[in-house]
């Protein structure tokens, strides 16, 4: 009988791990732990040792959702830089990207991102004034599988779009806000873009022809489903009640409240379309970056 005990403390002591690395890495961290542990949580393991940057380095290989907010990081940017540059050498298999009001971010950064991950399907550069047209003519060619194009108040420029119009017709939401795109290029844009339900339009140039673009949106974009064109005073009632009319599917429909008389409000209330959003933050926003930043 002590025989046998003996062999089995000897057979446990050998088999059971003594520590966390000797549990399989694949298994246990990738494909099981790596989901609870934020971009930050996997910055301070990373510096511990080598074998954790090695295990962190794995597990951001195949990260497919990364998300980065200025708003929501208290660290200056000497700090988050390299962190970016890390995330941009490490991470192959991203999906989904959101670069949130990252104004100091570069072409060189951004195109580091997009040639190291192939199926992004969600760009978000709200805010990221700093990249020029080298860096968004990157999105155009290394971009096929791109449903998602959010750009607002950044250099994205005519000649840019335009490129990108002419490789992708598959997106499915924008979000050209504080855009300075002339009102010929939005046209041909949304006249090639039958697919997208989600557009957000606010506060663009004075010189735009909102209402013609609206006029393109509601023939061109018949599944649209989402649009917030806040802040353009030349907004009507006949504009608004244009996209309600010919896009069947829509459920928000956000503009200012002095655009709109009482009666069409009523009117898209009584369909049970959200017409007042009255935040000046995207954090409580119903279809914009709301989940997204709950989640970072």
């Amino acid at each position: 009988m002590e025989a046998k005990e003996a062999k089995e403390c000897k057979y446990f002591n050998i088999t059971q791990p003594r520590n966390i690395f000797d549990l399989p890495a694949e298994d246990f961290f990738v494909n099981h732990l790596a989901k609870y542990l934020t971009l930050q949580d996997l910055f301070i393991l990373r510096c511990c040792s080598r074998k954790c940057k090695d295990l962190v380095d794995k597990i951001m290989a195949g990260r497919k959702v990364v998300t980065v907010c200025s708003w929501q990081i208290s660290r200056d940017i000497d700090e988050v830089l390299p962190a970016l540059h890390v995330l941009a050498e490490s991470c192959k298999n991203i999906q989904k990207i959101h670069l949130i009001d990252i104004w100091w971010m570069k072409d060189e950064l951004l195109q580091r991102f997009l040639a190291n991950n192939t199926n992004l399907e969600v760009i978000d550069l709200l805010g990221c004034g700093d990249i020029t047209e080298k860096g968004f003519q990157a999105i155009s060619k290394d971009c096929s599988k791109l449903k998602s194009l959010m750009v607002e108040n950044t250099r994205f420029s005519n000649a840019g779009l335009d490129a990108f119009r002419l490789h992708n017709n598959n997106l499915i939401e924008v979000n050209f806000s504080q855009c300075n795109f002339s009102t010929t290029c939005l046209n041909a844009f949304f006249a090639s873009q039958p697919h997208l339900r989600t557009i957000l339009l606010c506060g663009m140039s004075r010189y735009n022809d909102i209402k013609s673009i609206l006029r393109t949106i509601a023939t061109s974009c018949r599944n649209l489903e989402n649009l917030d064109v806040r802040w353009n005073e030349k907004i009507d009632d006949e504009d608004v009640l244009n996209i309600a009319e010919k896009c069947s599917k829509i459920k928000y429909l956000f503009t200012s409240r002095n655009n709109l008389s009482e009666h069409t409000i009523q009117y898209l209330r009584d369909r049970k379309i959200g017409v007042i959003f009255t935040g000046n933050s995207y954090e409580k926003h119903p279809f914009y970056l709301a989940g997204v930043l709950e989640h970072f």
